[in-house]
């Protein structure tokens, strides 16, 4: 029993590290044409950087988001797994008329895609978009150079 629980910590460490080096050694450096929510918070449209959070060494899936207007910036918290869904570096919003939602990272040549939670914000305009009759959130994709 032992053996197979140390094995499932490897495994997990391992996959922590490799995740975490790909976005500190790369970071995604994309331009958002439109207005974005992350964790609630509505981002302005314009060019950001995404890369692992070095200060934090507790949660190896954090990542942080700047602005390079260096004004705006935050945390994320994301999954990771493979990339099941084509080889491309992009981000993926979701879209609900207007308003986006960031949701993915997904790139070619890491085989890996970082995965966000949907937020409080999301579920809410998500919940009023099927109220309305309409069509809940499509996916909207941004090419990001690395």
């Amino acid at each position: 029993m032992k053996y197979i629980v140390s094995k499932i910590a490897l495994f997990v460490a391992a996959i922590s590290i490799t995740c975490g080096v790909w976005a500190q050694a790369r970071g995604v450096k994309a331009t958002v044409p439109f207005a974005f929510t992350v964790n609630d918070t509505v981002f302005p449209a314009g060019n950001y950087t995404l890369t692992a959070d070095s200060t934090s060494s507790i949660f190896p899936n954090l990542l942080r988001l700047d602005g390079w207007d260096k004004r705006t910036h935050t945390r994320l918290i994301a999954t990771h797994e493979p990339n099941e869904r084509g080889k491309a570096n992009v981000l993926v919003f979701h879209r609900y008329g207007d308003e986006y939602f960031l949701n993915e990272i997904r790139s070619a040549d890491s085989s890996m895609y970082f995965h966000f939670a949907m937020s409080k914000a999301e579920k809410k305009v998500m919940a009023q978009t099927v109220l309305a009759g309409l069509q809940p959130g499509n996916e909207v994709t941004v090419e990001f150079g690395e």
